[in-house]
């Protein structure tokens, strides 16, 4: 399992819990009609619409957990990526932060440095610290690791948000908290692609 693996399993989570409301809307209002007609039993249609919401909630169960299940794994894999990828400091790196560090003037554009250890937390920290002891600000990406739990922490809030389903209406608009069903939809989808486009970039959030 890999965290963009757990982003469409969380995108696929928000399609079927979208499309399991409708058909119990679609399902409520049916039995509304039947009722009206005097063609089902009250305790006939409270036991029916109780089925398919158990029906529901254990078919939404099962896509929760193996999201669940899915995120220490997810999350150990991409640690090790991201280890992986990580530059040790040289006794070449730091001549050359040395040098830096004699011949720096506030303003000057460090960035291409940065560029040069993106994948060196100690050098980016030490660019860092030249920078703003001389009154300074350099605009340093977050780092790998804490942008990963940001990821993660996002797709545990929308899992959670997605379980936080109440199936007792029956309005033709299924609504939540007062927001209508396409719209909670939409803003879990685009929270989740906005959180895997920040890990997978390097953005500076401002």
């Amino acid at each position: 399992m890999t965290v963009k693996n757990l982003v469409l399993k969380t995108k696929e989570l928000a399609n079927e819990t979208k499309k399991y409301i409708e058909r119990y809307n679609d399902e409520s209002k049916r039995v509304n009609e039947e009722l009206e007609n005097n063609r089902m039993l009250p305790s006939d249609a409270r036991e029916y619409l109780n089925g398919f919401k158990k029906h529901i909630e254990t078919e939404l169960g099962k896509l929760r957990s193996s999201i669940y299940a899915g995120l220490d794994e997810a999350k150990t894999k991409e640690v090790a990526r991201i280890e992986q990828k990580e530059e040790s400091m040289t006794q070449d790196i730091m001549a050359e932060l040395t040098m830096i560090e004699k011949t720096y003037q506030k303003g000057e554009d460090l960035s291409k440095y940065v560029r040069k250890y993106e994948n060196n937390p100690l050098a980016l920290r030490r660019l860092n610290d030249i920078v703003t002891s001389n009154g300074g600000m350099l605009e340093i990406p977050e780092a790998k690791g804490t942008k990963l739990d940001k990821l993660i922490n996002e797709i545990s809030e929308q899992v959670r948000y997605l379980t936080d389903v109440e199936l007792n209406k029956t309005a033709t608009t299924y609504r939540f908290g007062g927001v209508t069903l396409d719209i909670k939809h939409d803003g879990v989808i685009n929270s989740l692609d906005r959180a895997l486009y920040m890990y997978e970039n390097d953005v500076i959030e401002e």
